[in-house]
């Protein structure tokens, strides 16, 4: 299981590398990618996990998390630009 996971990490990491359209598109991208992590989050508290890689598993989701609301960020205050470059 963990096999396919990290397989498809790895192609959404292609994903972001290469096929980036829009900031949009990139938010849906990312807030797929927060729901997946955190539904094997959920599976594995169930599955009775140790404590460690449960928290190394929501300190991803709270990392990509932040990403998008930066990249939410820049799109309301330059409409499209880099978080970076909209200040």
């Amino acid at each position: 299981m963990f096999y396919k996971c990290y397989c498809l990490f790895f192609f959404l990491l292609l994903h972001f590398m290469f096929f980036f359209s829009s900031s949009f598109h990139s938010l849906f991208i990312l807030l797929f990618f927060e729901i997946l992590v955190f539904g094997l989050i959920c599976l594995m508290f169930f599955m009775f996990f140790s404590w460690f890689s449960l928290l190394m598993h929501l300190l991803v989701v709270v990392c990509v998390g932040a990403y998008g609301i930066s990249i939410l960020v820049s799109l309301v205050r330059t409409k499209g630009g880099n978080y970076f470059f909209s200040f």
